[in-house]
């Protein structure tokens, strides 16, 4: 019996993705403070320490620095 692939698998996998991608973490990243997947990892430091999950080379060290985005650094993106 042959089932089709589900797209919910796709859709995890494409989230997981994304999470490696921000973190700068592979998926299977153990928290050096406890035994986390990073998916959870993600998911403890949401909201109030997203800072300390997010890869330091996509924001900058002092966000009160960033005024504004300019033209060139939006075409660079």
């Amino acid at each position: 019996m042959v089932e089709k692939p589900a797209t919910a698998g796709d859709v995890y996998s494409y989230r997981i993705t994304l999470l490696e991608l921000f973190t700068g973490k592979s998926s299977n990243h153990e928290s050096s403070t406890a035994d986390l997947s990073l998916k959870k990892w993600v998911q403890m430091a949401f909201a109030t320490n997203i800072d300390q999950v997010l890869d330091s080379d996509l924001v900058p060290i002092n966000y009160s620095d960033v005024h504004s985005i300019t033209s060139e650094a939006q075409s660079d993106c």
